[in-house]
């Protein structure tokens, strides 16, 4: 879609998550492409301060945790006098492959408080700024929310989560465009680091989640040109693709399939998911 025929061009967007992957990656995009002021969130301040010296007139920063109601109520007191058109709730974390017994309830509650707390905080902070002004938000989600991954529970459940808000929302609120994003499997940071939980990919088989997953660069292009168009699910990747053909043609064995193969790879990412 063309600059001079988006809805989004010199919009004012905040997204959160930006110290990395894909909230990096549309901060150039939105910013390059479109015209757009970004104000990026995240607790990295030094990952900021790059971006605001790379586009010291289109970029701002807010330093803060989306996790936490009362940082919400910070940001909102910061932006209520310049107000935003667009939220893109962005910011994700994820845990390694295991099952729910292995899950600490530590883990359990930092990943619901960041992928799907902070969304309820982010829409309920926004929405009537964001309805003033003829705005949007638009959520990510997780193609793990389309067909619930053996191995990601409490993951999958924080984004399926996300996506029955993100449908709800959009239903109580038809003139405002709400969107949500079900990416499949994207080569980003958290996919190479600890997290302060087990290697999510083991190192052998790192290179097998290469090939088929999306870098993070082109899928963040791609979920622009959703933005762009308006649309309401924009799903991501052929991985994300192929789970959301493979749900609606036979949701009652959808994920039981997806174990099956996971199981009988054999992978050393997934031994000890399954019962032996």
């Amino acid at each position: 879609m063309k600059l001079k025929n988006s809805w989004l061009k010199n919009k004012k967007v905040l997204i959160t998550g930006t110290s990395s992957g894909i909230g990096r990656d549309l901060c150039h995009i939105l910013i390059n492409s479109y015209g757009c002021k970004v104000i990026g969130v995240s607790r990295r301040e030094e990952r900021l301060q790059e971006l605001k010296e790379q586009y010291p007139n289109n970029f701002d920063y807010i330093v803060a945790d989306v996790s936490k109601l009362s940082e919400w109520q910070k940001i909102f007191n910061m932006l209520k006098d310049s107000p935003i058109d667009l939220l893109i709730n962005n910011s994700g974390t994820i845990h390694g492959f295991m099952p729910i017994e292995n899950i600490s309830y530590e883990e359990i509650d930092r990943i619901m408080n960041t992928n799907f707390y902070s969304i309820v905080y982010g829409v309920k902070t926004f929405m009537n700024m964001i309805k003033s002004r003829n705005g949007g938000i638009v959520n990510v989600a997780s193609a793990s929310a389309i067909l619930s991954i053996p191995g990601m529970s409490i993951y999958s459940a924080s984004k399926c989560a996300v996506s029955g808000l993100t449908q709800s929302i959009s239903r109580e609120h038809k003139k405002t465009y709400i969107g949500c994003v079900y990416p499949g499997f994207v080569r980003t940071e958290l996919f190479s680091k600890k997290n302060k939980n087990p290697e999510l990919i083991s190192d052998k088989d790192a290179n097998l989640f290469k090939k088929f997953s999306m870098k993070s660069p082109k899928a963040a292009k791609k979920i622009a040109r959703g933005i762009a168009k308006k649309k309401r699910r924009i799903v991501i990747g052929i991985d994300a693709r192929l789970m959301s053909l493979l749900q609606r043609l036979m949701p009652s064995i959808s994920t039981k399939m997806i174990g099956g193969i996971l199981k009988k790879s054999n992978r050393e990412t997934f031994k000890d998911v399954f019962e032996k």
